[in-house]
């Protein structure tokens, strides 16, 4: 699916103002919000976002990234809502909040949040416990509940995921010639997951910990719904294809994070190194493993002019489920792309972001970066790179916490879409 922009500005400007005349922006315990976010709620990259068939777990952290947005949002909306400190420990608030969604991959739809603020320690960020849901003109939906905590004034930090979801999507094949030919099958992934990690604060900056993942996610291919030139290939088959595996592993996490601000940074660097490893032996259906790695840093060129620079790379080993392949596309890596277009075993992408607010809580953005995917290390060279540019507008929400409404109309090498999310693609 393909969304076109038509005025961007315009209807940003205008969707703003409606909800501040409806009172979409007001005070209490018991708050509607209107944001943004970027992918689809627990497609599988990320929250945030559960950002493919899909790689759940950068899904996961998208999502979770979205809605921490979303809570700033809350305690500072269009300068209609003063500034709110975070709750005192003993102290708790509960906010609900409507987000639309518009991505290229399960198409536009809304999502609803309901999440629970509270201090678990002093000299700690909120804790949360968070239920949300989300459904998409595409029949895709998805259910899930996360909770985030922080001890020992966040010397300790204990996160978990849960959730099920429908996720529906066009799926080109393996290998980047697979995307070329401009031919998608429609798939659906159903199933649900479930991924706590536990995580110590080492030294400044660096936090380092484990990971338990679960997934169990069913792939079903329908003939009937899979076309040549407009027409069904197979309209008199009344069955579906289903494949089902289960995924169970342990993994290792580490972070060093020395942003200035994690919505919005002006200067600084976030690292993140994480690996799974699925076995037999925790009750996986298959043995395989999941490498990742995301370097990202900020730097001031000017006055409310921003340099934003992002690295990534996914590889997998083994005998790696369809559901954990390599989606380009995945968590904003690159924009322009439909996760399912270009799908391997690895995957490497980078790109630059231009960021400037240029008058009052206005901004814009402009990103380009190139990426590919392969089966193997010898597949990432230099040749039939995939390149993704665009533009983007910003509108500040958040002056405290930094956090933007966005929308983004990208362009990659084999068409265009518009994102619409809240906060940054990284």
């Amino acid at each position: 699916m393909r969304l076109w922009p038509s005025g961007l500005r315009n209807k940003f400007e205008e969707a703003v103002a409606v909800c501040a005349r409806w009172g979409f922006f007001t005070r209490g315990g018991l708050v509607l919000v209107l944001a943004m976010t970027t992918f689809a709620l627990f497609m599988g990259p990320g929250l945030s976002p559960v950002q493919k068939t899909f790689a759940a777990e950068k899904e996961v952290e998208l999502i979770e990234n979205q809605v921490g947005a979303v809570r700033e949002v809350v305690r500072e909306n269009v300068k209609l809502v003063p500034p709110r400190r975070e709750p005192e420990e003993g102290k708790t608030e509960f906010v609900v909040m409507p987000i639309p969604v518009a991505n290229p991959t399960v198409g536009a739809g809304l999502a609803a949040v309901g999440m629970f603020l509270y201090k678990a320690s002093e000299n700690a960020p909120t804790s949360n416990t968070t239920v949300g849901g989300l459904y998409t003109n595409n029949d895709t939906w998805a259910v899930a509940v996360s909770q985030k905590t922080y001890l020992d004034g966040d010397r300790f930090r204990l996160n978990g995921i849960a959730g099920y979801g429908n996720i529906n999507l066009d799926f080109a094949g393996i290998g980047s010639e697979s995307g070329k030919q401009g031919v998608t099958v429609p798939i659906t992934e159903k199933g649900y997951m479930f991924m706590p990690d536990f995580l110590y604060r080492f030294a400044t900056h660096f936090y380092g910990g484990v990971r338990y993942r679960y997934l169990d996610f069913k792939t079903v291919v329908d003939p009937q719904y899979i076309t040549v030139g407009g027409q069904p290939i197979s309209p008199d088959v009344d069955f579906a294809y289903e494949s089902r595996v289960r995924s169970s592993g342990l993994g290792l996490v580490m972070n060093y994070d020395s942003r200035d601000n994690g919505f919005y940074p002006y200067r600084g660097t976030f690292f993140d190194a994480n690996a799974v490893f699925a076995t037999k032996a925790l009750g996986s259906d298959v043995d395989y493993q999941v490498y990742q790695g995301a370097y990202n840093t900020y730097f001031t060129i000017a006055e409310k002019m921003t340099l934003a620079y992002r690295f990534y790379g996914r590889f997998t080993a083994g005998e790696v489920p369809l559901y954990d392949l390599s989606y380009f596309g995945a968590h904003n890596d690159l924009r322009g792309y439909a996760a399912g277009e270009f799908v391997d075993q690895m995957m490497l992408a980078t790109q630059l972001e231009f960021r400037w607010r240029f008058w009052k809580r206005w901004g814009m953005v402009a990103f380009g970066g190139v990426g590919k995917v392969g089966r193997d290390l010898n597949d990432l060279d230099s040749r039939d790179l995939l390149p993704g540019a665009g533009v983007g507008l910003r509108f500040v929400a958040s002056e405290k916490e930094r956090v933007n409404l966005s929308i983004d109309y990208a362009r990659g090498r084999e068409g265009d879409a518009v994102y619409f999310y809240i906060g940054e693609a990284f």
